[in-house]
């Protein structure tokens, strides 16, 4: 399958040939030479866009992430220090259902990521 670069380079090859004049008779004479110069020059003035890579959206959900999970702790530990004789702590299941998926949110985030083979 092709990717929206190649996709795009096709369609800049494709304006090439329409437009110049030149290009689109080495085409017919000489198709496998026209097209490696066609794809050279297409290349060259379209290269790859870089992947967005926004660090600061990154770092705050780590922090805010974080920062949900020690929450959690912070409250469950209070909870458990105002236990008193012989009352059974009892957290509550949305602390519990909180603190795990924002403790496996951190765990994805922090993961680092397969390589993508081509």
């Amino acid at each position: 399958m092709f990717e929206t670069l190649e996709y795009r380079l096709l369609d800049k090859l494709t304006t090439h040939l329409e437009h110049d004049r030149d290009l689109a008779e080495e085409f017919r004479s000489d198709p496998h030479a026209a097209l490696r110069k066609a794809v050279a020059r297409t290349k060259k003035e379209n290269p790859p866009v870089p992947p967005n890579e926004d660090k600061v959206t990154y770092r705050t959900a780590v922090a805010a992430l974080s920062a949900v999970v020690l929450i959690v702790v912070c409250v469950v530990g209070w909870k458990w220090f105002n236990v008193t004789g012989d009352v059974e702590l009892k957290v509550p299941e949305f602390l519990v259902a909180i603190g795990s998926t924002a403790l496996g949110a951190v765990a994805g985030l922090l993961m680092p990521g397969g390589a993508s083979r081509k």
